[in-house]
């Protein structure tokens, strides 16, 4: 695309998008925005295709909605190199034989590399955050943008030497099953990856067989959300008239990937349920903006954004304006990422040992207060 068109489509994709988005300067003035935009726009000439998706997803960053963002599949080739990266907290790690801490990649401090990629990010709260650089780190692409090479290999750096990863693999496919469950000594455990009906699966005749499997209630009910990041919010509305019917006392187990309508999920189980939250910090704040908008300019630029606001802290002040609020009921009396209400760690040895330890700590957890 030429340097020409591509400045005018870059103009039309944020007029659709001023247009469009429900409160688009709700984190940046108006007139900051636009001086920011015109010196990425000037900059464009000699950069490479790389520079400027990334250049653009600053852009995106800026508005600090994590709904809100430049698709990852303006890149050439939108895959990522084939290997096992996760976070404990604010570091990363790479699975070898075992995990293994990152120090570098590709010859930079992984504290380097973190700070300069966080600012092309969209993204409303830090789990967030840390959540979507799990994804971005394993681009050589993105890390090509930012001047942090990556252009034919990514070259990971930890304690016991270089890994070099040039293989790639396709973005991430969505999980097989999107609900399981089974049955923990009587602690009903629900495995809720993805707010969405499988095909031939419906949510409702999977809690049917929930309710079929137990003659008598089970004792508790943790739900995990760790994993869902979205979907249809009333998808899970069967299961909370099971649990509220039966009076279950639920617990959610909750992480830095629990976003859009896995957080209604976890809201709706607060409010209707008294529901215990368990794990970390969500990936999205108490008030924050969704249902999303698919858009794309003559089929090259991809992006999308919010046309909603939800807010599920109303009793607290805030700057969104009332008409915007499309959720309102007070599940949370505070501003910021969802935190638990017993907060249960990660650590490297779990993960080395092939263990689910979060998962192990709630169960027991429940039994105590359970008593049984």
């Amino acid at each position: 695309m030429q340097i020409e068109k591509l400045k005018e489509g870059i103009e039309e994709a944020f007029s659709r998008l001023e247009k469009g988005h429900i409160n688009l300067y709700h984190d940046i003035k108006k007139e900051d925005f636009l001086k920011e935009k015109e010196k990425v726009l000037n900059s464009l000439e000699n950069k490479s295709r790389n520079e400027i998706v990334c250049e653009v997803m600053h852009l995106f960053a800026l508005f600090k909605d994590a709904h809100t963002n430049f698709n990852f599949y303006n890149f050439k080739n939108h895959d990522v190199v084939d290997c096992d990266i996760i976070n404990i907290n604010k570091d990363f790690y790479l699975k070898n034989d075992k995990y293994e801490k990152i120090l570098k990649i590709n010859g930079f401090d992984i504290e380097k590399v973190i700070d300069k990629a966080k600012g092309y990010i969209s993204y409303e709260v830090e789990p967030y955050l840390w959540q979507q650089l799990r994804f971005y780190l394993r681009s050589r692409e993105f890390l090509n943008g930012l001047g942090l090479g990556g252009e034919e290999e990514i070259v990971y750096s930890t304690e016991s030497g270089d890994y070099h990863i040039s293989k790639s693999q396709p973005l991430q496919k969505p999980p097989e099953k999107f609900y399981e469950f089974e049955d923990d000594e009587g602690i009903l455990y629900i495995d809720y990856k993805k707010c969405a009906d499988m095909e031939d699966y419906p949510f409702s005749k999977f809690v049917e067989d929930i309710k079929h499997y137990y003659k008598m209630p089970p004792k508790a009910c943790l739900l995990d959300l760790r994993k869902n990041s979205g979907g249809n919010s009333s998808i899970i509305n069967p299961l909370i008239s099971y649990l509220k019917d039966n009076k279950i006392k639920t617990y959610v187990l909750m992480g830095q990937k629990t976003f859009s309508s896995g957080i209604f999920a976890m809201a709706h189980c607060k409010y209707y349920l008294d529901a215990i939250l368990l794990g970390k910090c969500a990936g999205q704040p108490t008030n924050s903006y969704g249902e999303v908008v698919y858009d794309d300019i003559d089929g090259g630029l991809y992006f999308n954004y919010s046309i909603k606001y939800f807010d599920f802290a109303p009793s607290v002040a805030n700057n969104a304006p009332k008409e915007y609020k499309h959720y309102v009921e007070n599940v949370f009396d505070y501003l910021g990422a969802i935190k638990p209400d017993i907060e249960i760690s990660e650590n490297i040895e779990d993960y080395n040992n092939g263990v689910d330890g979060q998962k192990r700590d709630a169960l027991s957890l429940i039994r105590q207060k359970g008593n049984f």
